[in-house]
């Protein structure tokens, strides 16, 4: 169980690391207006999906 709940830290960091690196870069020629409001919904999305798995695997 353990092990898992570093994997979810692991994955975690990572997101946060890519939002950072998402934001930077240029958006001149974007066709969304706003990349960080996007990329916080995405990663949203994700962070549910990662919550969700390892809920089902604890109760499993």
């Amino acid at each position: 169980m353990q092990d898992s709940q570093a994997e979810v830290t692991r994955l975690m960091e990572h997101v946060a690391v890519s939002r950072e690196n998402f934001c930077r870069l240029k958006w001149d020629k974007a066709y969304f207006l706003n990349p960080e409001e996007y990329f916080s919904s995405v990663a949203s999305v994700c962070i549910l999906i990662a919550h969700r798995s390892f809920t089902f695997f604890l109760m499993s």
